[in-house]
């Protein structure tokens, strides 16, 4: 296989984890959409025990070994990877990326962390967290997850609300303690929170690292954290209680605009009738079925949320204080019931979904009803018209036939000019000729002709319509 950036970080982990490589190779090298091809964005932030701050901007690969250079053994160390979008690539390079992954020694475990940005969480991970926690020793622990969030936007669309993520990887050893934080863009409210602890009004930035001969260099007056910093810095634990803090407290609003989107169309489908239904009953389904898939997969957040919280609550962190242990599990019962909330708002949609579905099928059996009764009339005036044209065709046929009998007649009688009889006028009456019975002969031979001019006509019909159907009989057989 040829050779990547990947290589030395992934021969650090088959040797220290002893994992197969090679399908984590072709997941690294596969996720083009994840990295940048030009340069990073990293900040890396060094946060002493006294309070101070140091801060190095990685562009280049460069850039990131001089901080290693001055990376310390106690205090904090937070690196922050952002994306302008949630479905933009991160500011970061592979290579930049496969070194602070070597350099720090973060476990594979973190790799599908990594690789889930540069896009929305997917419904299908909603709930997976990727939590995983592992103590090699007593004064050694590693924390990752990634944590899934709902959010208000700035985009002003018809949605105000985004469902976002954000991965953390937090690693002790002794006194020292590593962040990697990945950001899905910097509008979250988290990324403007650490910005705003990481970023003083007087701060010491560094480029460069001195050389090993030189001390580091001693932070500047000014550069000292905030409260809240320097109690992360004493508890590093408070971290994972800032982040979820951050976004707890977003799903009762978030549910609530769920609520407001489902109470239209549920009002709609307890008033209406089934005549009233047939107008709107399709897209009052669709809005129904798309509430309820947001419902879903807020549930399914909320369930990442409450996982990582209760992993966290378990875990022994040496400076863990009491008031932790309750923060979380108070954010614990809270997202509980947000889960409850998602579970009967789903279960209420669900009905609203049958009840629009029936009140559809009951319109649809009253104008079936109504298109049978209509097709009935109709057949039912059809007959009458078959029937008088039945009768019509019968009056037509004895005329015709009456026809057939005088018409010869009328044609002898024009012939032979009605001089068959004569009016006496000495006697008073009707003298019939003694030739009237060539008129008579003639008539009557001419009926006759006509007749079987008929039959013979309509035996010959019927013997080709016969021998029709034989043949196709014969076919049939054949």
């Amino acid at each position: 296989m040829a050779e990547t950036v990947w290589d030395a970080y992934l021969d650090q982990v088959l040797q220290n984890d002893g994992v197969d490589t090679e399908s984590l190779q072709d997941q690294l090298v596969a996720a083009k959409r994840v990295f940048r091809k030009d340069k990073s964005k990293v900040s890396i932030h060094d946060v002493s025990k006294e309070g101070a701050i140091t801060e190095f901007n990685v562009v280049s690969e460069a850039d990131l070994l001089k901080a290693e250079q001055a990376r310390p053994s106690t205090g904090i160390r937070i690196i922050s990877i952002h994306s302008d979008r949630t479905i933009a690539p991160l500011w970061i390079t592979p290579g930049v990326a496969s070194e602070i992954l070597r350099s720090y020694a973060v476990r594979s475990d973190f790799v599908p962390v990594l690789l889930s940005f540069a896009d929305e969480p997917h419904p299908s991970e909603a709930s997976n967290s990727n939590f995983v926690y592992a103590s090699p020793s007593d004064d050694e622990s590693v924390v990752s997850y990634n944590l899934n969030f709902v959010e208000q936007n700035q985009h002003g669309g018809t949605n105000p609300w985004s469902f976002r993520h954000t991965g953390i990887y937090h690693h002790r050893k002794g006194d020292f303690n590593l962040f990697i934080v990945i950001h899905c863009t910097k509008e979250t409210a988290f990324f403007r929170r650490m910005t705003a602890l990481l970023s003083p009004p007087v701060i010491k930035k560094t480029t460069a690292t001195p050389s090993s001969s030189q001390a580091p260099p001693a932070p500047g007056p000014g550069t000292a954290a905030g409260p809240l910093l320097q109690q992360i810095c004493k508890h590093p634990e408070k971290l994972h209680s800032l982040l979820i803090s951050c976004y707890s407290n977003n799903w009762r609003p978030y549910l609530r605009s769920l609520g407001k989107k489902f109470a239209d169309p549920n009002d709609r489908a307890m008033v209406d009738d089934a005549d009233a239904v047939k107008q709107a009953s399709f897209p009052a389904v669709q809005a129904l079925r798309n509430t309820n898939d947001f419902a879903l997969f807020a549930n399914a957040c909320c369930s990442n949320n409450l996982d990582i919280l209760d992993r966290l609550s378990r875990i022994p962190f040496p400076s863990a204080e009491s008031t932790f242990r309750q923060r979380t599990e108070s954010q614990a019962l809270t997202l509980r019931g947000h889960i409850a909330s998602c579970k009967v708002l789903q279960d209420r949609i669900s009905n609203t979904i049958e009840l629009v579905g029936y009140t559809l099928t009951l319109h649809n059996q009253i104008e079936t009803g109504k298109l049978d009764k209509e097709i009935r009339d109709m057949t039912r005036k059809l007959q009458e018209l078959s029937q008088k044209s039945v009768d019509d065709s019968t009056v037509v046929r004895l005329i015709t036939i009456l026809s057939a009998v005088y018409l010869p007649g009328s044609f002898v009688g024009g012939i032979f000019g009605m001089n068959f009889f004569v009016f006496d006028t000495d006697h008073r009456k009707i003298v019939i000729a003694h030739d009237f019975w060539i008129f008579v002969l003639v008539w009557l031979g001419l009926s006759a002709l006509t007749a079987l001019a008929f039959v013979f006509t309509w035996w010959r019909k019927k013997k080709q319509k016969d021998a029709t159907e034989e043949d196709a009989a014969r076919e049939k057989l054949s």
